[in-house]
């Protein structure tokens, strides 16, 4: 029997439903995007507009479009600027290659080459034997 597994769509074409100032900061706002707020660069989106919205635990490729991205390597995280919570990144169509048909809900994950973050599995492993190590006081 064949087992049906649901996949996650790390990065697909959404429309901005709502944008709203962020009180002290002249340069971001935050839009919402399926219900998630993100917090984006000012004037860059308005209610209506197509956007490529990328979910946290995305890990982006390492292309010049996403270099800013590098200092964590290239993974999206819920994070909070000026105390606003932003849960994921959103992006112009432009990221997108020539030729894709804009169809609001379209899954461009491996499209744009996203992966999910996996938590190093080796870290658990060594968590585990020092445990371990400690319960069964092996030297």
């Amino acid at each position: 029997m064949m087992e049906n597994k649901e996949f996650r769509k790390l990065a697909t074409i959404a429309k901005v439903e709502n944008v709203a100032p962020i009180e002290g900061a002249d340069a971001i706002e935050v839009v919402t995007i399926r219900g998630w707020k993100v917090v984006t660069k000012k004037n860059e989106f308005k209610i209506g507009d197509f956007c490529v919205y990328c979910e946290i635990d995305s890990v982006l490729p390492e292309k010049e479009e996403f270099e800013f991205l590098r200092k964590v390597n290239f993974r999206i995280k819920t994070l909070r600027l000026r105390g606003q919570v932003s849960q994921g990144i959103v992006f112009p169509l432009s990221v997108l290659p020539t030729g894709v048909t804009i169809e609001e809900g379209l899954d461009v994950t491996d499209i744009l080459g996203v992966t999910k973050y996996e938590p190093q599995k080796v870290t658990f492993l060594l968590t585990l034997l020092r445990l371990m190590k400690k319960e069964f006081r092996i030297s």
